[in-house]
């Protein structure tokens, strides 16, 4: 009689502990799936400040950059939804960027069809206001893709590593890249709107801080 209590003792609590490592395992990974992203979804139009530093001197279309040296921007960004005409088919973003500092970007806007994989070969429409008329050009997404990214890095990409609640409800999301492992992804969001706050993009050759400000609730 005691073997079988002794018996009946241990099957209760292996299920026991097995229904704690199921109620872990789940908590766990829930944790990352209450990271809203909703946003993404809606027309928004907002503000950014920050600054991008490269880790070397870099020659570009509009000049060199020196390394080790932050360029301050600043810029309004806007993203609408492109429905799609089939339903099985993902809808797509159609983002703005325009500068507004520093002088040499001051104008320079850049719009282009968005969605979550890009090729590199999606074309993108650079406007420049200058005298009598602005200038237009397109160029591949690739070749652009960082005067894009003040925009692009609202939008998740990669694998959500970490959720880590800060004080004054602010919540600290870090994704790293699927495609590149030394690049990272930080936003912090706050109660205050939906949008991150700051975001911040480390890899070995750039960084990138931005500050977010609402300019509308749409653009």
């Amino acid at each position: 009689m005691a073997f079988h209590q002794k018996n009946l003792f241990c099957e209760r609590f292996i299920i026991f502990f097995c229904i704690c490592l199921l109620f872990l395992f789940i908590t766990g990974c829930q944790k990352h799936e209450t990271v809203d992203f909703s946003y993404t979804e809606t027309p928004f139009s907002l503000v950014v400040t920050g600054s991008t530093t490269l880790s070397q001197d870099r020659d570009t279309s509009l000049g060199k950059i020196r390394g080790e040296i932050p360029m301050r921007f600043s810029a309004t960004i806007s993203s609408d939804i492109i429905r799609p005409s089939s339903e099985s088919d993902a809808y797509e973003n159609a983002l703005t960027v325009t500068y507004t500092a520093p002088e040499s970007l001051k104008g320079l806007q850049l719009t282009c069809r968005y969605k979550k994989e890009m090729m590199g070969d999606e074309p993108v429409t650079l406007t420049y206001p200058a005298k009598p008329h602005s200038m237009t050009h397109t160029a591949r997404y690739e070749d652009v893709r960082y005067l894009l990214l003040p925009a692009t890095l609202l939008f998740p990409q990669g694998d959500v590593t970490s959720v880590s609640p800060t004080q004054d409800g602010k919540t600290t999301v870090t994704l790293q890249s699927t495609k590149q492992p030394n690049l990272q992804v930080i936003l912090d969001f706050s109660k205050e709107q939906p949008y991150p706050k700051n975001i911040a993009y480390v890899s070995d050759g750039r960084k990138m801080k931005l500050d977010i400000s609402v300019a509308a609730k749409k653009p």
